[in-house]
């Protein structure tokens, strides 16, 4: 198979060159080596009529004879669409510009940066195709299972939207009661300046935030008077003689306890009172 003309040549990137079916230049020259000569002197002609300068700074004809020859034993690989497009990179300044002269040592500079890049694109296009042949066909029995997997997605979904609801306008009121006494006992744990370990702080405040059955109120606003830093040192002492001794010694200490839980089980009492009121005043009517 003769080579093709250089002027006839116009590849546009390197996916065009490598998916092209031309035949290697070394496999050109089998047939017809004197075309490849001369495809090979057309394009280093034109590769030192890029750079403008003197007669005496490029390549003579004996070193573009050298040239291809070497480039026919080394770059044996190439294509003439190759051959082409590195030209038009050259073109575009890709391989950056020549130091006094366009010599042998400069022209295979640039011919290396070219075949490094086609190295990659190559590489990546046979990782392509490798994965693709190792693609097996999806069977109808795992076409329908997605299909059904997908179906419950959805049907999951179209639940979940439909069972939320926005906070009521209480529990928004609940919540912000919380963090605003959550908050306020911050400057009592030692990181923030005061004398207690945060997590005392903490069970401190899980169990006075604890909510009334009807949900209105915090275990502290069931107390006719609470201070926070009054019932902090109580908590803090029952801790350290429960640590001591594995139990509670103080008397007063459960006498408290004792009143603390007696007055909010009274409070419940109400509440649950006031509540059924509602509903044995409602069926009356």
């Amino acid at each position: 198979m003769q080579i093709q003309k250089y002027e006839n040549l116009n590849p546009s990137s390197l996916k065009e060159v490598l998916s092209s079916s031309s035949m290697p230049i070394v496999l050109a020259t089998k047939s017809d080596k004197n075309s490849v000569y001369v495809f090979l002197d057309a394009m280093l002609t034109e590769f030192c009529s890029i750079y403008k300068l003197d007669a005496s700074k490029i390549m003579s004809e004996d070193e573009q004879m050298q040239c291809s020859d070497i480039i026919i034993r080394d770059y044996f690989y190439l294509k003439p669409e190759d051959l082409k497009l590195f030209i038009t990179h050259c073109k575009r300044g890709l391989y950056g510009s020549p130091y006094g002269s366009v010599d042998m040592p400069f022209f295979f500079q640039c011919l290396e940066q070219y075949c490094e890049k086609r190295t990659i694109v190559a590489s990546e296009q046979n990782r392509v195709k490798a994965i693709e042949a190792k693609k097996e066909p999806i069977s109808e029995e795992t076409l329908k299972m997605i299909a059904e997997f997908k179906e419950k997605l959805s049907t999951k979904r179209k639940i979940e939207e439909s069972t939320q609801r926005e906070p009521t306008e209480m529990e928004i009121k609940v919540n912000e009661w919380i963090k605003d006494f959550k908050e306020s006992l911050y400057q009592y744990t030692i990181p923030r300046g005061g004398k207690y370990e945060p997590e005392m702080v903490r069970k401190f405040f899980e169990h006075y935030s604890e909510l009334t059955p009807g949900g209105e109120k915090m275990l502290w606003e069931t107390f006719k008077t609470f201070q926070i830093a009054g019932r902090l040192k109580k908590w803090s002492e029952n801790e350290i003689n429960f640590n001591k001794n594995g139990k509670q010694q103080n008397t007063n200490t459960r006498e408290q306890r004792a009143n603390e839980v007696d007055e909010f089980r009274k409070h419940n009492q109400s509440v649950i009172a006031a509540e059924l009121s509602k509903y044995l005043t409602s069926d009356q009517n």
